[in-house]
């Protein structure tokens, strides 16, 4: 895990967090969680899951 001050905490308990070599790994309130390449795309995601209440790991999660 990366330092916590670099971690995103969003106020639905979504966290973005960055794992090296630009990409990030995304988890909802309830842990489900997705790596992807860059925070553009972690953004749109997490923003995307918590409008819709979908978990991150879920097949109906689209990909930008």
């Amino acid at each position: 895990m990366e330092d916590d001050r670099q971690t995103i905490h969003t106020p639905a308990g979504s966290t973005i967090e960055p794992i090296g070599e630009g990409g990030y790994q995304i988890c909802d309130r309830d842990h489900h969680c997705l790596r992807v390449d860059n925070l553009w795309e972690a953004q749109q995601l997490v923003q995307w899951a918590e409008v819709h209440h979908i978990a991150l790991d879920s097949s109906k999660v689209r990909f930008f």
